[in-house]
C-alpha cells in the first residue's frame, strides 16, 4: 500500500473505534511490509469476529479481507467477502477479480458476439460512464454494444485480459461503428509489468458505418514513459473512448464492436 492510500484510510477511520482502527492498521502493515497475506487474512477475520456487526469499521475490514484473499490467490473467497458490501470500491475490486478469472488463456481467439461477450467487459475504473452488452446495430450484425457517456476531458473504456504466461497477442483485428455521433477510440495494451502502450493518435469511428481496424502491438508506443516494447507479456487490451478529448460532441453515444480476431 502506498503512503498516500494509508494516509487516506487513516483519515477516514480517525473518528471510529480506536482499537478497531489499530487492528486494521496492523493487518495492512502485515500485507504491505511483511508480504504475509495469510497472516493478514487471519488477523482481519479475528477482528471481524470480535467486532459487533454495526461497528463502523466492519465494512472497511471486510474490504481489506477480500483484498487479502485475492492477493493470496483465493478469488472465490474474495468475491464472497466483497459482495455484501455496498460500496463502489468493493464493486470495482469484484469486477477486477472477475476479469482476472475470465482472462484469455490461449490464442488465437475470434469474438463473434453471437452468444457471449467473450471476455470483454466494461472498465471498473469508469463504472458510471458506460456499460456493455450483446446487441446489434441497424444492419443486424451481432456485436458488442458499448453504451457510453461523452463528457469534457473524461474517457471510458472496455477491456479484455490475458494470461501473459500463455497468451501473448501480436495483433488485433476488429470492426467498429458509432451511433449518435462520431467517436474517437485509443487502443491501448498493458504489459505484465504495469506499463501502457498506445497508438500515437486515436482512431475515428464514423457514425452509421463500419470501419475495419487492424493494430499490431509492435506499432504501439509507450504511454507512460516506460520501455520501448512491452515486457513480460501482454496482460490486457483496452479500447478507450477519448471523444471527450478529441471530438466536439457530448452526451450519450453507442459504439459497436464486431468480429474481433486476436492473434
Amino acid at each position: 500500500m502506498t503512503p498516500l492510500l494509508l494516509g487516506l484510510l487513516i483519515s477516514s477511520l480517525q473518528a471510529q473505534d480506536v482499537r478497531a482502527w489499530q487492528g486494521l492498521n496492523e493487518g495492512m502493515l502485515l500485507e504491505a511490509y511483511d508480504h504475509n497475506t495469510a497472516q493478514a487474512i487471519d488477523w482481519y477475520k479475528g477482528l471481524l469476529t470480535a467486532l459487533p456487526d454495526d461497528d463502523q469499521t466492519h465494512d472497511e475490514l471486510s474490504y481489506w479481507l477480500g483484498r487479502a484473499y485475492f492477493e493470496s490467490s483465493q478469488p472465490e473467497a474474495a468475491i464472497e467477502t466483497l459482495e455484501p458490501l455496498n460500496s463502489p470500491k468493493a464493486e470495482a475490486l469484484i469486477q477486477r477479480i472477475r476479469a482476472h478469472l475470465e482472462r484469455v488463456i490461449s490464442l488465437p481467439i475470434h469474438n463473434s458476439f453471437l452468444n457471449d461477450l467473450g471476455g470483454w467487459r466494461h472498465s471498473w475504473q469508469h463504472g458510471q460512464n458506460g456499460s456493455v452488452s450483446l446487441g446489434a446495430p441497424d444492419d443486424g450484425d451481432p456485436a458488442l454494444e458499448w453504451n457510453t457517456i461523452v463528457s469534457d476531458q473524461q474517457e471510458d473504456s472496455i477491456q479484455i485480459f490475458f494470461n501473459p504466461e500463455t497468451a501473448t497477442p501480436r495483433s488485433f483485428r476488429f470492426s467498429m461503428r458509432s451511433t449518435a455521433f462520431p467517436g474517437y477510440v485509443l487502443p491501448t495494451v498493458h504489459d505484465a509489468t504495469g506499463y501502457r502502450f498506445s497508438l500515437v493518435e486515436p482512431i475515428l469511428v464514423p457514425k452509421g458505418e463500419w470501419v475495419a481496424i487492424e493494430i499490431r502491438v509492435r506499432d504501439m508506443t509507450p504511454a507512460d514513459g516506460g520501455p520501448r516494447l512491452p515486457a513480460g507479456g501482454i496482460s490486457g487490451f483496452e479500447l478507450r473512448d477519448v471523444t471527450g478529448f478529441h471530438g466536439t460532441d457530448r452526451g450519450d453515444n453507442t459504439l459497436y464492436l464486431g468480429d474481433v480476431v486476436i492473434n
